[in-house]
């Protein structure tokens, strides 16, 4: 059950880096929550060097870097459908 939940979260968070590929501006609330939720799913499990927590981390340092520089659409868009995929095996 948790990790249907978890899925869901992963297919939310790949939804927001795709509207920031696309430059939709995301509220600044949200993106927050997504950093939070990230760093929550990813730092427990990090020092087991859990593939999918590094995914997690990544993603959660992608959003970080393009809330305060900017970052090219490819980059969002590749971490959008790592998180995204991570969610849909998980909901298998």
């Amino acid at each position: 059950m948790i990790v249907k939940l978890l899925g869901v979260v992963d297919l939310l968070i790949a939804l927001v880096l795709f509207l920031m590929a696309l430059q939709v501006s995301v509220p600044f609330v949200l993106l927050l929550m997504v950093l939070v939720a990230l760093a929550v799913k990813s730092l427990p499990f990090v020092l087991n060097f859990c593939i999918a927590s590094l995914i997690d981390l990544c993603a959660g340092l992608i959003i970080l870097v393009n809330m305060l520089f900017g970052m090219p659409a490819v980059i969002l868009l590749i971490a959008a459908f790592a998180i995204g995929q991570k969610g849909v095996f998980s909901l298998l």
